[in-house]
């Protein structure tokens, strides 16, 4: 049986006139259990898109952060269809989401989810303070000295500095999100223990791999480090290109040069038919191809990403259908 999420109060109170939100895991008697309470809701533009937003408060000491439901209620758009909803759990990051670091892909991924959410309609945003994968900005600040020095990972410049490479704990969101009314999660992640940890709080999983392009060697060096030593989007891995599924990969590697030749070979003809002019067409056959690069697949997301993205949530959407026949 469908459930339906109905719009939720702007803001509750506490009985002082204080808003209350979303309260951490660890409830006790006098502690109410958690549950999604959001403390404003309004309309949020993104890309000419306008979607319902609802933001609700995790409190917790190292784990907090904020939980934000996407939805299109004139459309029928709902985090409660029976199919799966889009959720990203993420962890902030400074260096990467203020400073625009070359040396990470967090604020690509962060986009390309919400590229994903506002395209399908509806979502989950968890959007929690762990910065530096839980150390704090000060520890991560000292691990890239530290990486730049030795020429290391962050995983042993963590651990040369006697810190885990990943003290991160999603259990108070967890707790808050299973009071929605989600049927399955299309968890946007490469992370496996995020995976795992969505599995552990009950919650049914389709993963959707981010595939985002490294801006710099450095960030290629990571992503690799992350595939080989934490088993992230290990299968189908280029460091030239991100994560990938190998089989989509070669088709789009293809499809790639396929475009950038047929758009040299048609603005050539084109020329060749118009002006009769052979030495403009081929002028124009070479140049053609660079303009389409540069404009079209060097964008930020370029269509690889976007189809990638979705060929996940529409297996995902396969699988629950013949779930629910049998």
């Amino acid at each position: 049986m469908r459930m339906t999420i109905t719009s939720l109060p702007s803001a509750h109170t506490d009985g002082t006139g204080q808003p209350t939100s979303a309260i951490a895991s660890d409830a006790t008697p006098e502690q109410p259990a958690p549950v999604f309470v959001p403390d404003a809701v309004h309309d949020f533009t993104r890309n000419r898109r306008t979607l319902r937003m609802q933001i609700a408060t995790v409190r917790d000491e190292k784990n907090g952060g904020h939980i934000l439901v996407f939805d299109d209620p004139k459309r029928s758009r709902r985090i409660d269809d029976v199919r799966g909803c889009l959720v990203r759990i993420h962890s902030q990051c400074f260096y990467g989401e203020v400073l625009g670091s070359d040396s990470c892909d967090c604020d690509a991924e962060l986009r390309l989810a919400l590229d994903l959410i506002f395209q399908v309609g509806a979502g989950v945003l968890v959007y929690l303070h762990q910065e530096g994968r839980g150390a704090g900005l000060l520890a991560k600040a000292h691990g890239y000295a530290h990486s730049q020095r030795e020429q290391v990972d962050s995983y042993a410049s963590y651990a040369a500095m006697g810190l885990p490479y990943d003290s991160r704990d999603y259990r108070a969101a967890l707790d808050i999100l299973a009071t929605l009314p989600l049927h399955r999660v299309h968890l946007m992640s490469n992370n496996p223990r995020k995976e795992q940890a969505f599995i552990e709080r009950g919650f049914q999983v389709s993963p959707v791999r981010l595939w985002t392009k490294p801006k710099s060697d450095g960030a290629a060096n990571y992503l690799e480090s992350k595939r080989s030593g934490r088993s992230y989007g290990s299968d189908g891995w280029s460091p030239d290109h991100g994560l990938l599924p190998s089989a989509v990969w070669t088709w789009m590697t293809g499809y790639k040069w396929i475009a950038i030749g047929s758009a040299g070979l048609v603005s050539g003809l084109a020329i060749w038919w118009f002006a009769r002019d052979a030495v403009c067409a081929m002028a124009i056959a070479a140049i053609a191809p660079l303009v389409v690069e540069r404009m079209w697949l060097r964008r930020g997301h370029p269509v690889s990403t976007w189809y990638l993205a979705r060929r996940d949530i529409r297996r995902a959407d396969r699988r629950a259908r013949k779930a629910e026949q049998s």
